[in-house]
């Protein structure tokens, strides 16, 4: 298996497709050269009774799959309490903030019923889950067709049924979780002082301690929130510890769905500390680079999968477009370039049960062949013959990264009531600006910082970094001073995790050492229009700030302007050089040299500001910034917004990916400035055309054209 690429479809998800159709689709997705299929085992419909299980289904499933040599993925899903388990623990079902029970429920994505299944902290219901969990395990562990436990699908509290980050709809308030809560902080805090201290409370003992219902002192709620990203956390390490148990043989996995889909506020899942306990890791995604850069990212190195490939979706109103296959190429090819290595669309064929029909099918309603399902045919027709070697390249290390902070999104949504917009598009138009310059960028979970992880990267980026905890300063503090290079927006260590009281000079924690400069008059936008006029209205573009550059830099000229987003925190120079000042002259950018590093501090948002608007003076600006931490350069792409990466194994072979964004055709021209590997040309894996590598100095060149919106794949032999 080491060469096998997984590609194919999720296929089943009782009760549909129907048992008469089984036999045709699974010999027709081995025939069209797929190889993978995923099978859902939910805990309602295939534990109908107490101590009773039915998997009449899945055995019959299992072995066409077997016959048809196709592998299988059962994905089990628990968020789906039986009936009888509700009848038998009414008291088992979730609770929100304002006190309304969570109901079991069908939903469009759970026809069954029995959504969202009952509180995480129920003791039997963790006890009857386990039960379910080990039954379907030990009857599956040695089928032939067996390829992976995929353990969770899309982690979250209430399986979408509250999902957006509205404090009313928060889960869960039973007194269950009230209890763990308070073991929970006893654990962190050690005695009732230290939480007093760090709450502003001052409580006798933590049999005293409420269930925060507001977000207005920050910490409690920071705290409540994360001990519910610990308990889904505990959840899968359960689930891992019991498959395992009973098999040793097939690796397990889990499948997350990046934000803002998922939010921190009423998901609660965390894509890093889920990663870290599994074999495999994966997500749920359209062709955007941001989750598959976060999903490796947070994987580490071990397999990722793009688990459910959303190509097609809709609902029975909302048609599914459809793709060109570019655009199929695209599904695959995007994630590829990352370093993706397993393909499942969702799903095969198009729902037929509830509001998701009739989309998200490869196939038509009656399983027929569409022009789609022939393209991923085609796609995976490539993938497979150049199975060896896709499955031995890897990406080129990054040199970068931008930190992406849990504790600093709840915060967020603590400090702007209703919603995190601030700090996932700071985060996200960051990533972009650092992609689109045709660099190298890992997205990093602050929580999860060590100092060996911090050892590979030049420069670290810094979104937004208003909620921190000590223990990143000081790793950052102690990787500067070697010399990294960090680049921090507005407000670094406004608030510190660990005292929970805004910090009295900024930058906190003592980065004014650090960064060479403190902060001076901070104003946001709203008091520059007056943010107490009720005519003030807060969606128009007034939100932006100017800043002109002061200094040339290597690709910014001096005296072109660019915008932050909301804030303006003039900065107050001790040591640092102005690179960059407001509209009124105060100082927006400053550089300082610390130790053997650099630290550059923004007093605005830029990355907000490129995900919303992009512009090619911000773009050249970040490209500078990235340069001040000395990078080294695998490839460059001349001759439009193309997207390029290069992908090794030892064996001095490789592959390259080009990924067009734009709307045009291009002649563009490739420069490789590392030795590509022992291969003198490139070969279109899909066409089979051949261009000739030229050797320019010690790089090497080759001009292409690329259709609009074009995905192309070349090895390099």
């Amino acid at each position: 298996m080491k060469s096998f690429i997984p590609f194919g479809a999720q296929y089943y998800r009782a009760p549909t497709p129907h048992g008469s159709e089984w036999e045709k689709d699974l010999k027709n997705i081995r025939e069209l050269g797929f190889n993978t299929v995923k099978y859902w085992a939910q805990w309602r419909w295939n534990n109908p009774g107490e101590g009773r299980y039915y998997f009449d289904d899945l055995d019959q499933l299992m072995d066409i799959a077997a016959h048809h040599g196709l592998k299988v993925i059962i994905n089990t899903i628990f968020d789906v309490g039986p009936a009888w388990f509700y009848r038998k623990y009414p008291e088992s079902v979730m609770i929100t903030c304002d006190g309304r029970r969570v109901e079991p429920q069908a939903t469009a994505w759970r026809q069954i019923g029995g959504a969202p299944g009952p509180c995480y902290n129920h003791e039997e219901g963790r006890k009857i889950r386990n039960e379910f969990l080990k039954e379907t395990v030990i009857r599956y562990k040695d089928h032939p067709a067996l390829f992976v436990w995929d353990l969770w699908n899309e982690p979250e509290l209430t399986c979408g049924i509250l999902r957006e980050p509205e404090q009313k709809d928060m889960v869960c308030y039973c007194g269950i979780c009230l209890t763990q809560f308070r073991h929970w902080l006893c654990e962190k805090y050690n005695d009732i002082g230290s939480l007093n201290k760090c709450w502003g409370r001052n409580y006798s003992c933590f049999e005293e301690v409420e269930a925060p219902r507001n977000g207005g002192t920050f910490k409690d709620m920071v705290d409540w929130r994360t001990f519910f990203s610990w308990v889904l956390t505990e959840e899968l390490k359960t689930r891992v510890r019991i498959t395992k148990q009973f098999d040793e043989c097939h690796p397990v996995m889990v499948h997350t769905v990046p934000p803002p889909w998922f939010n921190v506020v009423n998901a609660c899942s965390n894509d890093y500390e889920m990663a870290d306990l599994v074999d495999i890791f994966g997500n749920s995604s359209k062709n955007d680079p941001f989750p598959a850069a976060l999903s490796c990212s947070a994987a580490r190195g071990k397999q990722v999968f793009s688990s459910e490939i959303h190509a097609l979706g809709g609902d029975t109103y909302g048609r599914p477009a459809i793709p060109s296959f570019e655009e199929m190429k695209s599904y695959i090819l995007v994630p590829l370039a990352r370093g993706v290595k397993g393909f499942l669309y969702w799903q095969y064929r198009a729902e037929i049960l509830g509001h998701e029909a009739p989309a998200w099918g490869l196939a038509d309603l009656s399983g027929g062949k569409t022009r789609w399902l022939e393209d991923a045919a085609r796609i995976s027709g490539v993938i497979q013959e150049n199975a060896e070697l896709i499955s031995s390249v890897s990406p080129v290390s990054a040199e970068i990264a931008v930190i992406n902070s849990y504790k600093n999104s709840v915060f967020d949504w603590c400090a702007s009531p209703g919603g995190f917009d601030t700090s996932y598009n700071s985060l996200l138009g960051v990533f972009k600006a650092i992609y689109d310059n045709n660099l190298i960028v890992d997205i990093l979970g602050a929580e999860q910082l060590c100092c060996e992880m911090l050892k590979q990267y030049k420069v670290i980026y810094y979104p937004f970094p208003y909620y921190v905890e000590r223990k990143t300063t000081e790793l950052l503090r102690q990787w500067v001073k070697e010399g990294g290079c960090l680049i921090s927006e507005a407000f670094f260590a406004g608030m510190v995790d660990d005292e929970g009281l805004h910090s009295m000079v900024l930058p906190g924690e003592s980065f004014t050492e650090v960064f060479g400069a403190r902060e001076g008059l901070a104003q946001t936008t709203a008091a520059f229009l007056n943010a107490y006029d009720k005519h003030w209205n807060k969606d128009e573009e007034d939100k932006y700030v100017t800043i002109t550059l002061t200094e040339e830099l290597q690709h910014s000229v001096k005296g072109s302007r660019v915008n932050g987003y909301y804030f303006r925190e003039e900065l107050i120079p001790m040591n640092a050089k102005v690179l960059g000042r407001f509209h009124n002259g105060s100082p927006a950018i400053t550089a300082n040299n610390y130790g053997k590093g650099k630290a550059v501090l923004i007093g605005s948002l830029l990355g907000y500001v490129y995900a919303k608007a992009a512009s090619d003076e911000l773009k050249s600006l970040f490209y500078s910034l990235m340069h001040l931490g000395n990078l080294s350069h695998p490839l460059t792409v001349e001759g439009g917004q193309v997207r390029a990466d290069i992908l090794l194994n030892k064996k001095g072979e490789a592959i390259l990916i080009l990924n067009n964004h734009s709307f045009e055709k291009l002649q563009i021209r490739i420069k490789i400035l590392m030795n590509p590997g022992s291969g003198t040309k490139l070969t279109n894996l899909f066409t089979n055309e051949e261009i000739i590598l030229m050797k320019q100095g010690d790089s090497f060149i080759a001009d292409l054209p690329i259709n609009a919106q074009g995905h192309e794949i070349f090895s390099i032999l």
